[in-house]
């Protein structure tokens, strides 16, 4: 049974697709920014949830990239999610996403099982306004817990990608150029492609049995 758990519903907008990235760019981002004492994660945010738990690491990694913690927040990645997208690489989408991070306090929806791994569901409004799902895998190494898949991930990095392409190709284009798009699109792909090698390696070794809701 999926049990639905209370968070902080985030207002603000960041993130999201190339196409809505393009209508906001038409936009007043300041207009359109909530205060910061809304969003940001505090300790009280915290309390609820126990020390060690899933849920308070998902929550410590965001309140980490609310206050640009990049060094933190890449390092909570699992290191075969790095060997696989370059350290730079996801530094510098988290990066290009700070004001996601900053303007968003994730809903925490569900958190799901699977053997190990721990699912966070959360609700984050996109840039239109409207909450959007996406999900964060978690595994647990000691005491604490890696990332072992991020959804919001495939969306940083094509946009940080095809930034840069298109900066690189004519900064003052008022639309992002073909190779441009081709860079962010393939950039998209690098999580999906690391997460299908690392199921095919790690779960090969391991029985059935399937995914528990909470």
């Amino acid at each position: 049974m999926i049990a639905v758990i209370g968070g902080g519903l985030l207002t603000g907008c960041g993130g999201g697709n190339r196409e809505a990235g393009q209508a906001l760019s038409k936009k007043s981002i300041v207009d359109k920014t909530p205060s910061l004492s809304s969003t940001l994660i505090t300790p009280q945010d915290l309390v609820g949830w126990p020390s060690g738990s899933v849920q308070r690491a998902f929550l410590n990694f965001w309140s980490a990239l609310q206050y640009q913690d990049l060094s933190f927040g890449v390092n909570t990645y699992d290191p075969r999610l790095r060997s696989v997208i370059a350290t730079a690489q996801i530094s510098q989408a988290l990066q290009s996403e700070a004001s996601f991070y900053r303007s968003v306090k994730p809903r925490i929806v569900s958190v799901t099982r699977d053997h190990e791994r721990m699912s966070v569901r959360y609700l984050a409004r996109d840039p239109s306004g409207e909450p959007a799902p996406y999900s964060m895998t978690w595994e647990p190494v000691g005491s604490g817990w890696l990332i072992f898949y991020d959804s919001f991930l495939s969306e940083a990095l094509r946009n940080s990608a095809q930034m840069a392409a298109q900066i690189a190709l004519d900064p003052t284009a008022q639309l992002p150029s073909k190779q441009a798009i081709q860079a962010g699109y393939e950039a998209s792909l690098l999580p999906s492609q690391y997460l299908q090698n690392a199921l095919g390696h790690h779960d090969g070794h391991r029985g059935g049995g399937g995914a528990k809701s909470r």
